[in-house]
C-alpha cells in the first residue's frame, strides 16, 4: 500500500489586494460579512506580514526580506518559527490559520546581521 504524503497548505490573511484575484466573494468586494473570503495562498498579498520599524525610511518588514538576510526558504522559516525552532518572533495559529510577527531586534540578535542596513540593501537590489 502507498502512503501518501500529504501537503501542508498554507493561508494568509488577505490584504484584498491582489487584481487578478478569481474569488467572487472577496471582503473587500462584498464588506465583511459571513461567508467573504478573507484567505490567500499569495504571500505578496497576505497582510500578516507587513511589520513596522520604526528607524527605516521604508516602514514595511516582509517575511521575504527575513528569509533573504538568512538564506533560507520561506517554509523553512513559517515551520521552524511553528515549531518554536527559531527564534525571531512568534508564530500563532488563529483557527485554522497561522500568523506570524517578526521581530527586528530578535532577528539581529538571531542573525547576528544587522537588519535595518540588510533590509535597504536588499530593497535597492529589488528597486534596481
Amino acid at each position: 500500500m502507498k502512503r501518501r504524503i500529504s501537503e501542508t497548505r498554507i493561508n494568509f490573511l488577505c490584504n484584498g489586494e491582489k487584481e487578478d484575484c478569481r474569488k467572487g466573494n472577496c471582503y473587500k468586494t462584498i464588506g465583511d460579512c459571513e461567508g467573504a473570503c478573507k484567505h490567500t495562498k499569495d504571500i505578496c498579498h497576505a497582510k500578516n506580514f507587513n511589520r513596522k520599524l520604526p528607524q527605516t525610511e521604508q516602514s514595511s518588514f516582509w517575511e521575504n526580506e527575513a528569509v533573504m538576510i538568512l538564506n533560507v526558504s520561506p517554509q523553512f522559516v513559517r515551520i521552524a518559527m511553528q515549531q518554536g525552532k527559531l527564534p525571531i518572533g512568534t508564530a500563532i495559529k488563529m483557527s485554522s490559520v497561522w500568523t506570524y510577527h517578526i521581530s527586528e531586534k530578535l532577528l539581529h540578535e538571531y542573525s547576528g546581521k544587522n537588519v535595518e542596513q540588510e533590509i535597504k540593501r536588499i530593497r535597492r537590489k529589488d528597486a534596481g
